[in-house]
């Protein structure tokens, strides 16, 4: 019955389901904003501030660097990338340890979970990020090579 799922088909669908949740996320989030907007007339909560990041990376991502692919070989692609992961993964650092009492009035056994988690997560975010890192090279080496044959 499962004969036919492989690996491929597994990831394809979580890579589909975890886009569709953060999509909706975002979403939220951005109704949030426009509705503050349409209240108050003004945008000076952190709500308009993220709608305005989030707006701004998805032009930059989806208008300009998947429309437009020969811009990921410029510097500045580079740089905007270090620069979102270096912020994520550390106000994702912060947020959590943060919570680490919180959560240990929760429950003990979340609260050395996410100990677990962070001890984990920096090197665990080197290593994704220089696999990452691997992956752009070798995408951007075969762009160039279909770029050089269309020629």
């Amino acid at each position: 019955m499962f004969s036919n799922i492989s690996a491929d088909n597994i990831k394809t669908g979580y890579l589909v389901f975890y886009n569709a949740v953060s999509c909706a996320g975002w979403f939220y989030v951005l109704v949030l904003v426009l509705s503050e907007l349409v209240q108050n007339g003004d945008l000076t909560t952190v709500y308009d501030r993220t709608a305005f990041q989030i707006a701004s990376r998805l032009f930059l991502v989806w208008g300009v660097v998947d429309i437009f692919p020969e811009v990921q070989s410029h510097w500045a692609f580079t740089t905007m990338t270090i620069a979102w992961s270096i912020t994520e993964s550390g106000s994702e650092s912060i947020l959590v340890y943060e919570s680490l009492h919180y959560s240990k009035q929760l429950s003990v056994t979340y609260y050395w979970l996410q100990i677990v988690i962070l001890a984990v997560y920096v090197p665990g975010f080197y290593k994704l990020y220089t696999y990452m890192i691997k992956q752009r090279k070798r995408y951007l080496g075969k762009g160039k090579d279909k770029a050089q044959k269309t020629d």
